[in-house]
């Protein structure tokens, strides 16, 4: 460090990289997780920076907080090694003090040579679009902070306005009745545009390089929007418990979840899980008889033909008609069943032949930074106009693994539905410096009279080493004509 010369120590003491040192030290990011030895030694430069870089306020800050909240007890003893006095600066340019573009620009002008002008023009035409698309990523970054302030302000005053005993609904009182719909419609509606906003600042935080103060006011504002999404739900959660919603329908999601790669909060795996968030085992066979009907054996052994589903349960795959047991005649004429399995049995979507649709998809669960939603396929599957694509994805964007992942569904007796075998069973834990890891899944759906869709589901997974368990329906799936596209 004492070798780097003056630009490096710049680029260290900026809050984008101190940050990240201090993740491994804060129990609300990674210090539970950190082992001793690292944070020891982060500590250590930390403490030493201090004492090198006394011209630095931004790592003297960093450091005075983390004793502040008492997360560095005293100052560490350093070796006499690592704490003799810095040598004398170096003459020589650091490979990080080469000359600006501006001289460059100046020597080549001045040149005569038809190579060093035709490489000025290139280096002005560069140069030009470069600070084109800066300004462009100044003007998006403004705009998107006015948008989350706006939003996170008016969803704010809302939650204000009405507190969570008087949003209960008295059946007699429709004129209350009437303006508590109205509110619960405004605050999903701004809750949904702040759910929105949220890979904005991430794609912003990333596209923020070399700006301390920017990246601050990105930072402020999603800690922002953090916390009223927080409080929302919250509220959602508590309404529900005291019977203000019916069943155990959750709060509302944004249909986006999946696409929500947070900056870093981790806060999620401290709270609560919600009530209806586990359930045991008996609730999937209530879940799947009287409307759902499970197919039997022989049909599901049909429909696994096209590809192995080692990883797949039995009941992952479902068909409407409920069966005569194997072996038993049925008494009937035999003619063809609208609904068999066959009409599924021969359809195989790979994956990478999927293009995606205009359609929003729809979350399933958000919980503990596991996301899993639908996505919808732009086009039907060659051969098979009546059949419709879908694309269960599911995101890790937590600090734990998870293992186990298994997503099943059932749809009505009047309806097809099959699961190809999925990508993966486990997440890895969320790296802020790597894309979300994600699960994929290609869901076939048939519906011959085009009725309303509704698919009941159970998502049952471990996370760290808790095990999770979750059913519920989707009933708002898009028109059918629009899933088929036709």
């Amino acid at each position: 460090m004492n070798n780097c010369g003056k630009r490096f120590h710049g680029e260290a003491a900026k809050y984008r990289f101190l940050n990240e040192l201090l993740k491994l030290l804060t129990p609300k990011y990674f210090g539970s997780w950190t082992p001793q030895k690292v944070k020891d030694r982060v500590t250590e430069v930390l403490y030493g920076w201090t004492l090198w870089l006394k011209d630095e306020p931004k790592i003297q800050e960093a450091y005075r907080m983390l004793k502040k909240q008492g997360i560095v007890k005293k100052d560490p003893k350093l070796p006499d090694t690592v704490i003799t006095a810095p040598p004398t600066q170096r003459t020589t340019d650091s490979v990080f003090d080469q000359e600006d573009k501006a001289t460059l620009l100046a020597r080549l002008l001045k040149s005569t040579c038809p190579e060093d002008l035709e490489a000025a023009n290139r280096l002005i035409k560069s140069t030009i679009r470069e600070e084109q698309e800066k300004a462009e990523k100044v003007s998006k970054r403004e705009s998107t902070l006015k948008e989350v302030e706006s939003s996170t302000e008016q969803l704010r005053q809302l939650l204000d306005r009405h507190a969570v005993a008087g949003t209960s609904v008295q059946p007699s009182d429709d004129a209350k009745a009437r303006r508590t719909f109205s509110f619960f419609t405004e605050c999903n509606a701004l809750y949904e545009r702040c759910d929105r906003l949220r890979p904005s600042l991430f794609r912003l935080a990333g596209d923020t390089m070399d700006d301390d103060a920017a990246l601050a006011q990105i930072l402020a504002a999603n800690d922002e929007l953090t916390r009223i999404v927080s409080a929302y739900k919250h509220r959602e959660a508590k309404r529900g418990s005291d019977g203000g919603s019916e069943g155990s329908k959750e709060a509302p999601e944004s249909p986006r979840e999946i696409r929500s790669y947070r900056l870093i909060d981790l806060s999620a795996m401290d709270s609560d899980p919600p009530p209806s968030c586990e359930s045991s085992s008996a609730s999937l066979s209530s879940l799947l008889e009287s409307t759902f009907h499970p197919a039997a054996e022989r049909d599901l052994n049909e429909l696994a033909g096209v590809a192995p589903l080692r990883s797949l349960p039995h009941n992952q795959q479902f068909t409407a008609e409920p069966q005569n047991p194997l072996g038993e005649p049925s008494g009937r004429p035999a003619k063809e069943n609208p609904l068999s399995p066959r009409l599924l049995k021969d359809v195989f979507v790979p994956m990478e032949t999927i293009k995606s649709s205009s359609l929003e998809p729809i979350t399933v669960t958000d919980h503990g930074g596991v996301h899993v939603s639908l996505h919808f396929a732009r086009d039907s599957p060659p051969g098979h106009p009546g059949v419709a694509v879908v694309v269960v994805s599911a995101v890790n964007a937590s600090a734990l693994h998870v293992h186990d992942f298994l997503f099943q569904a059932a749809v009505p007796k009047t309806m097809l539905v099959k699961l190809q075998p999925a990508s993966g069973t486990e997440l890895r834990p969320y790296n802020p410096l790597l894309p979300p890891p994600a699960i994929s899944q290609v869901l076939l759906l048939a519906n011959p009279q085009r009725l309303r869709l509704r698919l009941r589901y159970k998502l049952t997974l471990t996370h760290g080493d808790r095990p999770l368990s979750k059913s519920g329906e989707v009933d708002d799936f898009p028109d059918w004509t629009s899933l088929i596209g036709r």
